[in-house]
């Protein structure tokens, strides 16, 4: 099982890469082997993927900053975040090796809902309470229509 120490030398490693304006538009997702997000991940893995992810001491899900907001029209953020955030997993790989760790790298596909609660942090809860007031006025009429319930 990878350490505090080195797992924190890692994310370092990735903070002191090149960005443009020196932007850092990216984020990493630690999922330790054992935690719930782990899981997570390991459930939505491709078939390639799923002999041997589910063995890693810890994943990191690299993830780029494209724009400012979750708008469909929200500005660019940097034009440079793929390469910014390439070169921020880069230097993890480097670093993973420096301190005699294996890495390997892989791509997966979010699906678009999925991708959009992630992004906007929300939860089956949270979700739910986008729609409360068609809850309510659901709710108040059938008090009216089936007041025995």
């Amino acid at each position: 099982m990878i350490s505090d120490e080195d797992l924190l030398t890692l994310l370092q490693a990735a903070q002191w890469a090149p960005s443009a304006g020196n932007s850092q538009p990216w984020s990493f997702l630690v999922a330790r082997r054992g935690d719930p997000t782990h899981g997570v991940i390991v459930d939505r893995l491709s078939r390639g993927n799923a002999g041997w992810v589910p063995q890693a001491s810890a994943i990191l899900v690299a993830i780029a900053q494209v724009s400012t907001g979750p708008e469909d029209d929200a500005p660019d953020f940097s034009s440079y975040a793929e390469y910014d955030l390439g070169q921020a997993v880069a230097h993890v790989t480097i670093q993973a090796r420096a301190l005699g760790l294996e890495t390997r790298q892989f791509a997966f596909e979010v699906e678009p809902f999925r991708k959009h609660c992630m992004l906007n942090g929300f939860d089956d809860i949270s979700l739910t309470l986008q729609h409360k007031e068609a809850i309510a006025a659901f709710e108040a009429k059938r008090l009216i229509e089936q007041p025995w319930l």
